[in-house]
């Protein structure tokens, strides 16, 4: 019998590898499948699962009331008003229950409830009958019943480390924020050839309460940081790369902790000097509103890193779900791609209010905004979504580095012209 030639290198192939083949080949499936769907689903979620299969573990059913109360980041016990509830199945691993309030994915809540005399539940599960259960919400559905809005709400049961975690997290944000608006203890060094530049430069951050200091050349730049504590260095490109860039090597090479931003012409120009740890970037012919944007930008990334560390990096950004707004299908599949890689949960939607419905219905731990899909619109959507989970971190993908400041003047965390920043950022 004649063996289609596709066929042939699959024969020669031992069983170990036709496992790994049959893995490679049901994900390629998925994926080309998810993007035939996306032009018809408004919601398309990779990979594919339904409500059976994230509920494998045993569950106790249920039917009594509690109540809840949102965790904040001052209050241990719950930070606002008790929330009555009505608990429908336990388990090991979380509960679900049922509210005439809505409360948004992500929150940390103090479940409380009573277990009836009578045996409901095994007792591996509860052993005490009162119960005060610490979960974070993932998944909330809305329900349309002739008395009114109901939503049945899944949470999954957190320790209390994590809870700890979670308020020192938002106190840390707090901190954050407030620390961010604080511009007469930053001091900025400017080092420019240029003495008109740097005039101008030096009056605009002057206006705006920030303490400058002045350099024309590499000696006396290191000096100036030597002697006066600086947060961030502003070079244009042909200071900083003079004689092979030792302006840049050497200054992060003794003040690590200092933000550097450089002036370039070109976005390849950038490209060059990032390997050398060169922080942020201002295009050719800037406005002094750009610079300013861009200058709190590179100061709050400082900030973050000082006031959260290591802990900040690789334990609270430790990414699960994510939202993608694009129509873009190379893009959907690169995001796939990852997702099968890293075992992150995407959801993809092709409009704003689509994605408003999501972040309204699962927890969302990063947004990915395709300025192509969305346009200065996504400014709005990255706005409304900080406000509602000022927790979410959002990325946008942008053809046009024009648009890199009205996005990040809006609070977007990450801007990108590569796509390929998108997979560094989701698996750091």
């Amino acid at each position: 019998m004649e063996v289609e030639s596709w066929k042939e290198p699959l024969l020669k192939l031992p069983l170990s590898e036709l496992k790994k083949v049959q893995a490679f080949i049901s994900e390629l499936i998925q994926t080309e499948e998810l993007v035939q769907e996306s032009k018809e689903e408004a919601i398309v979620i990779f990979p594919k699962f339904n409500v059976g299969e994230q509920r494998k573990d045993q569950r106790i059913s249920l039917s009594i009331e509690g109540t809840c109360s949102i965790v904040t980041g001052n209050e241990t016990e719950g930070g606002g008003d008790e929330i009555p509830i009505q608990i429908m199945d336990i388990s090991k691993h979380g509960l679900r229950f049922l509210t005439n309030k809505h409360i948004p994915p992500s929150s940390v809540l103090l479940v409380k409830f009573h277990l009836a005399s009578t045996k409901q539940t095994d007792d591996q599960f509860y052993k005490n009958p009162y119960k005060k259960i610490y979960s974070e919400v993932r998944r909330v559905i809305e329900i349309k019943t002739p008395k009114g809005v109901k939503y049945d709400i899944g949470a999954l049961s957190i320790d209390n480390e994590k809870v700890i975690a979670y308020q020192e997290n938002q106190k840390g944000y707090n901190i954050l924020n407030k620390q961010a608006l604080i511009k007469g203890d930053i001091r900025i060094l400017l080092l420019h050839v240029k003495e008109s530049r740097s005039q101008q430069l030096e009056e605009s951050l002057l206006k705006e309460n920030y303490i400058v200091i002045k350099a024309h050349q590499k000696q006396q730049a290191i000096a100036s940081l030597r002697k006066s504590r600086c947060n961030v260095v502003v070079s244009d490109f042909q200071t900083a790369t003079i004689n092979d860039a030792e302006l840049i090597k050497d200054i992060k090479e003794e003040f690590p902790d200092i933000g550097l931003m450089v002036e370039v012409d070109t976005i390849d120009d950038w490209k060059k000097i990032i390997p050398l740890g060169v922080d942020e970037y201002l295009t050719k012919d800037f406005t002094i509103g750009e610079f300013n944007i861009i200058l709190q930008y590179l100061y709050k990334k400082l900030l973050s890193k000082s006031i959260f560390g290591n802990y900040f990096r690789k334990k609270a950004l430790k990414y699960q779900s994510v939202l993608a707004i694009s129509k873009n299908e190379e893009l959907r599949k690169f995001l796939c791609n990852i997702s099968s890689q890293s075992k992150i949960k995407m959801y993809f939607v092709s409009y704003i209010e689509h994605a408003h419905t999501v972040l309204n219905t699962y927890k969302v731990d990063l947004i990915v905004v395709d300025s192509e899909t969305t346009h200065l619109d996504g400014c709005k959507f990255i706005v409304s979504a900080r406000n509602g989970f000022p927790g979410i971190v959002t990325v946008v993908k942008s053809n046009n580095p024009g648009e890199r400041t009205d996005f990040i003047g809006n609070g977007a965390d990450y801007f990108t012209t590569d796509a390929t920043n998108i997979r560094q950022i989701l698996t750091q």
